[in-house]
């Protein structure tokens, strides 16, 4: 069941751009409703960023968590179905409507994945890291990470959690927030926060959380519930090397931009 949800979103995330129609497939569960982001006021808007592949015209969503560093999906880097990379994605970080670029669009240097995501398309897996070919983050600042506390990370533990992304239900480039309860269940958090596709990457805060640690990442929704990875130990070290470019483990895939 897990991989045929992701699978299904996959399809829905590749076609929503400003050029493309987007396929009518929603993960809206009408319980916990998006609010539009209208100004950057919000730390945590100011590092999102609207992922964008000019030759393949997918959306995602990323964020900043270093200079130069995007944690996203590793869907939205690597195309599981065809076996190839997005050779023209770009990142716009606080974008807010169509035609409002703010800090400017940039391009990548290198994606970090792991082997197991190209394996098995495991959602438990399906993170990356961009490394961008600016370090835009000096001039916007860019949030933390951090793994699930022992007391966090326990089968059936819930909290309440916010990500923010540009859906592809909407105005192409516009900026959506929602916030709900989520439960760990097994590798994953799932909740009903309403979600489309284009917000896959957006990154799991901690709603009261007034540090802006990142805790995981949105990758998948269905007709039962949505959900994404989080940030245990393992998945913590990995983010960390790949950011510091150290260390690296055995099941790291990194691909240089052509």
């Amino acid at each position: 069941m897990k991989s045929f949800i992701l699978a299904f979103y996959l399809v829905s995330v590749g076609v929503f751009s400003e050029e493309t129609n987007h396929l009518g497939v929603m993960n809206i569960h009408g319980i916990f409703t998006r609010a539009q982001v209208r100004d950057l006021t919000s730390f945590r808007s100011q590092v999102t960023g609207l992922i964008y592949d000019t030759e393949t015209k997918a959306t995602c969503t990323g964020t900043l968590i270093g200079p130069r560093h995007v944690i996203t999906a590793a869907h939205c880097v690597y195309d599981f179905k065809n076996k190839v990379w997005s050779e023209g994605l770009t990142f716009t970080p606080g974008k807010l409507s169509k035609d409002d670029p703010i800090k400017g669009t940039f391009g990548f240097r290198k994606f970090f994945i792991q082997k197991e995501y190209v394996d098995s398309m495991s959602e438990e897996y399906d993170f990356a890291i961009i490394e961008l070919d600016t370090a835009i983050g000096d001039t916007i600042g860019w949030a933390g990470f951090r793994s699930l506390t022992a007391d966090e990370n326990v089968e059936g533990k819930s909290m309440s959690i916010t990500f923010t992304g540009y859906p592809g239900d909407k105005e192409f480039g516009s900026l959506w927030k929602v916030s709900c309860p989520a439960a760990v269940k097994g590798k994953l958090l799932t909740y009903f926060c309403d979600s489309y596709g284009g917000m896959s990457g957006s990154a799991l805060f901690q709603t009261s959380d007034a540090q802006n640690f990142v805790i995981g990442v949105h990758t998948f929704g269905g007709p039962e519930k949505n959900g994404g990875f989080f940030i245990d130990t393992r998945s913590y070290n990995l983010i960390d090397a790949w950011k510091n470019s150290t260390n690296y483990s055995a099941n790291t895939l990194i691909h240089l931009k052509k």
